[in-house]
């Protein structure tokens, strides 16, 4: 009862046909896979001033990642790292908040 089933043709060992990856050279699927994680890991930050970032942060209420990325007009990606790059310049330090939803305030 039972017995084996007829695979079908796509599935079949000996079928070859146009999405057949084994006729390609694995170096050059590693390659492009590496290529494209490079690519998608990178960000471009905006060139500006300290004293420039200082004025557009000052008319905030609190200082926040979503807060600060408008006035900036980055993503908050961006403007996460931007806050990170002031505070360890010491111009704006952590106030409270928790697990990356942090508070901010500019250092007199």
């Amino acid at each position: 009862m039972g017995g084996a089933k007829k695979k079908s043709i796509s599935k079949s060992s000996s079928a070859v046909g146009p999405g057949d990856d084994s006729v390609l050279d694995t170096k050059s699927k590693t390659d492009n896979f590496e290529e494209k994680k490079i690519n998608r890991h990178r960000s471009v930050m905006p060139i500006i001033n300290e004293a420039q970032l200082k004025k557009n942060l000052q008319s905030l209420k609190a200082i926040t990642v979503y807060n600060a990325s408008k006035p900036l007009g980055v993503s908050v990606s961006i403007s996460n790292s931007i806050l990170k790059y002031l505070e360890e310049k010491n111009i704006i330090s952590k106030v409270g908040g928790y697990s990356g939803h942090y508070i901010w305030k500019i250092n007199e």
